[in-house]
């Protein structure tokens, strides 16, 4: 095939003959040369194809480095506060807050962390 057509066209063509190759007992110079495709652009396209396989496969199936946190607004300054606290979580990381968020706010806060795959543990100093 010629430098012709968009790329995920390009990709589509030699997705198809990459497949079909699999499914043969041809060797990649025998089934490329009986195709009329160069062989060296046939292994060129093998590997760019692999590589993006799996490079989608790492971002798809990994499980997320981040998880995602809403920011509330804070409660009125009228709103009572406690004594502060510390969240101690199992990775080493240490949180620690000031004052005390009212319960609902800690307890969402809680819920984040805990979404990130450790079980926090509080302390009120």
């Amino acid at each position: 095939m010629a430098k012709t057509g968009t790329l995920a066209e390009r990709r589509r063509f030699w997705r198809a003959h990459v497949k079909a190759w699999q499914a043969s007992d041809q060797g990649v110079t025998a089934y490329a040369r009986e195709h009329g495709l160069n062989p060296k652009t046939f292994l060129y396209w093998r590997q760019s194809l692999r590589r993006k396989e799996r490079s989608s496969t790492k971002c798809n199936g990994a499980k997320p480095l981040f998880q995602r946190l809403e920011v509330v607004k804070p409660p009125p300054a009228e709103a009572p506060m406690r004594d502060g606290c510390r969240l101690h979580l199992p990775n080493g990381a240490l949180l620690e807050l000031d004052r005390l968020p009212d319960a609902d706010a800690l307890a969402r806060l809680v819920a984040a962390a805990g979404a990130l795959g450790v079980a926090p543990t509080v302390d009120a100093p």
